[in-house]
């Protein structure tokens, strides 16, 4: 017994860095590193007192009163409708198979083994991301390791010795998934490394496509298990495939489909999928149709719909990640945003009045191709409620976006730019050695950051809390050639 409590103290302790080694990663780089812990535990007592009154009277009256108190629960009720474009889709993709399953714990984690490329790495965030923002009852969760649903990227002749399922004969990946009665237990895939698809008869130039489409259609199927739908039919997608550089992103239909396979009324409602399909009729509404009239001059007339915004100066998207989807966001460079790199977005059902952008708080901005939950004109003295810039298009970055090591201030928080994201200096951070958000370099003078390490309550500019897992951010400290260079202080952390 005492061996094994040895060995299990043990290997724990290996799991990874402990924090007497991250904090020697940062006394390298400073001399004056100090840190102060206090710890309070708050004991709570609750006391309930019973007290018992007896009367006694001679009057022959007995009055009795009873009092029934009734608690109420409103379950919410879901209408959601489909067109019946998106419900045929999903007939589809399963051909002759018959087994309706699905995930059903409520948290299923994506574990990644192996050596991926930055790029496939980052693309687990983004599907990760979407599939949370399209399931309502599952919440999926990446970690290092294995996973529920374990990925390992490596050479092929070194995939059965980490994933033993894994056959090297498949090509350039191979992945499937268990199930028991209509619950999938587990999934796998075993993939090359994004530097090894021009082995595979794919061209460098579509090399990194394919390496995104092939994490987010193996996710797909290993979440919704099956994705066979024609292409000719149905459009190309991750639902209805044809070549591996043409999805990197869900189409509307490619959601509908998730949607639907995780929808609450056909959860648990039988393991035959043609119960299920059955079902689905009840949720069914017909697609839109383009009326034709012909004239008996032989005049056609076509009716379309017309949305009641312009689609060249409005953009109606959902915005991965965030609440109240969908929104209509100003296109940058148009209408009223002319001479602005930035557009704003407020949530929007796709009918009635536009929303009045001046007079409402602005939650997301949008440049053309992402968006930032932070007023980018901030810094320029414009209020982050109407987006002004505070003085014209030179007061916020607006000459196009702003460049790879700059520092986006809004309000207490800054943000550092990197490959077109904004990833926050402020929160929760995890020192690694690999595949970090950023790298930086301790410096005494001239540092783009000042940080000051916290124990709790890191919400302003330059405010860091060192954490194992959960990281709003993941540092690698280096030597030479940093993202950012910082500087560690007691006191007024920020931007010089």
């Amino acid at each position: 017994m005492k061996k094994l409590l040895i060995f299990s103290l043990l290997l724990i302790v290996a799991c990874g860095p402990s924090e007497e080694e991250i904090q020697a990663r940062i006394n390298d780089g400073v001399e004056q590193a100090t840190s102060t812990t206090s710890s309070t535990t708050t004991s709570s007592t609750t006391t309930t007192t019973t007290s018992t009154s007896t009367t006694t009277s001679t009057s022959t009256t007995t009055s009795t009163s009873t009092t029934t108190s009734t608690s109420t629960t409103t379950i919410p009720v879901n209408n959601t409708k489909y067109y019946e474009n998106s419900i045929n889709a999903y007939r589809d993709i399963f051909g002759n198979w018959e087994t309706y399953s699905r995930w059903t714990k409520s948290k299923v984690t994506v574990g990644i083994l192996g050596d991926p490329s930055l790029v496939q790495r980052d693309t687990f965030k983004y599907v990760v991301g979407d599939l949370n923002r399209l399931i309502g009852d599952v919440e999926f969760i990446i970690i290092e390791g294995y996973g529920d649903i374990t990925y390992y990227f490596g050479p092929t002749e070194n995939w059965n010795s980490s994933i033993k399922d894994c056959n090297p004969e498949n090509g350039r990946n191979t992945y499937n998934y268990s199930y028991r009665d209509y619950s999938i237990v587990d999934g796998f895939y075993c993939g090359v490394n994004e530097s090894e698809y021009t082995n595979f008869s794919i061209s460098e130039s579509n090399a990194q496509e394919c390496a995104i489409y092939d994490i987010r259609s193996s996710l797909s199927y290993l979440v919704v298990t099956s994705r066979e739908a024609d292409w000719e039919k149905y459009g190309e997608g991750i639902f209805s495939p044809r070549y591996c550089n043409k999805g990197t992103v869900y189409t509307s239909l490619d959601e509908d489909i998730i949607k639907i396979h995780y929808d609450s009324r056909i959860k648990n409602y039988s393991s035959s999928l043609s119960l299920v399909f059955d079902k689905l009729n009840s949720f069914k509404i017909s697609n839109p149709t383009t009326t034709t009239t012909t004239t008996t001059t032989t005049t056609t007339t076509t009716t379309i719909y017309i949305p009641p915004y312009d689609s060249a100066i409005y953009f109606f998207t959902d915005l991965t990640g965030m609440e109240n989807n969908p929104y209509l966001c100003e296109r940058p460079g148009k209408g009223t945003r002319v001479g602005y790199s930035w557009g704003r977005c407020l949530p929007y059902s796709g009918s009635g009045p536009i929303p009045n952008y001046e007079n409402s708080s602005i939650p997301a901005w949008y440049n053309g191709s992402i968006y930032t939950t932070s007023d980018p004109y901030s810094s320029g003295g414009g209020s982050s409620g109407g987006g002004s810039s505070g003085g014209g298009s030179s007061g916020g970055g607006s000459s196009g976006g702003y460049s790879n090591g700059t520092i986006v201030k809004s309000g207490n928080e800054c943000f550092l730019v990197k490959n077109g994201n904004l990833i926050p200096l402020q929160g929760s951070v995890q020192f690694v050695d690999y595949f970090a958000d950023f790298t930086v370099q301790f410096v005494d003078y001239f540092a783009d950051l000042s940080v000051q390490f916290v124990d709790y309550f890191a919400t302003s500019c330059g405010q860091w809390k060192i954490v194992d897992y959960f990281a709003d951010f993941t540092v690698q400290i280096v030597d030479y050639f940093a993202d950012l260079t910082i500087k560690q202080v007691d006191y007024f952390p920020g931007t010089p």
